[in-house]
């Protein structure tokens, strides 16, 4: 069975765990583990391996308001 594709250069990421971080972007990603993330408020770039986890695909529209509570 062929393993599906999580992420896509260009995607918007938003971290569980540390959302002082601020929304991201995926600026580099592998097939098999590893994905790189800019987080341009902070300027920092990050790694992570696919998650394990389930994920929340959320889809925002163009004059979408979003607020992080």
């Amino acid at each position: 069975m062929g393993e599906t594709t999580l992420f896509a250069l260009g995607q918007r990421w938003l971290s569980d765990t540390e959302t002082d971080l601020g929304l991201g972007t995926i600026i580099y990603s592998t097939v098999r583990t590893l994905n790189r993330f800019l987080f341009p408020a902070t300027g920092e770039t990050t790694r992570l391996r696919k998650p394990n986890s389930a994920r929340l695909t959320v889809f925002i529209e163009v004059g979408d308001t979003i607020s992080m509570a």
